[in-house]
């Protein structure tokens, strides 16, 4: 039996031409999956340093919710995406985000409950949680 070598596929814009329409399609989902490893990662992230900053809103007599800081982080994300037809969507993502956020700073308070900020998340989407040295 004689091993054959898989061609691998480049994500770059330029080879994709030359690719036949699945080999492009599956080219573009694995370079989806990659974005979408990545957003876990960052949103992980985000998530964590809402959940610590609701603790200092609780220190400070601060409430969950601030619209005017909502909408400042909605009106930063939306004219920071370059194309004018996809803004909308941006708005509506990061209003998600923000509603999120304000049920893990919710949930933070309620019940004592700090996701750590060590936790990290793998681009296999795994959750592993190491001390910082």
């Amino acid at each position: 039996m004689t091993k054959t070598k898989k061609k691998k596929i480049s994500t770059k814009p330029s080879n994709l031409k030359e690719l036949s329409e699945p080999e492009a399609l599956q080219t573009h989902r694995i370079a989806i999956n990659e974005l979408d490893a990545q957003l876990v990662h960052l949103l992980t992230e985000r998530f964590k340093r809402a959940a610590k900053i609701s603790e200092i809103k609780q220190s400070e007599g601060i409430p969950i919710r601030q619209k005017k800081r909502e909408v400042e982080i909605i009106t930063r994300a939306v004219s920071l995406c370059p194309i004018e037809e996809v803004r909308k969507d941006i708005k509506n993502v990061f209003g998600e985000i923000l509603k999120s956020s304000r049920r893990l700073q919710e949930l933070t308070l309620k019940r004592n409950w700090l996701i750590p900020l060590t936790t990290e998340v793998s681009k296999r989407g795994t959750r592993s949680s190491q001390k910082k040295k």
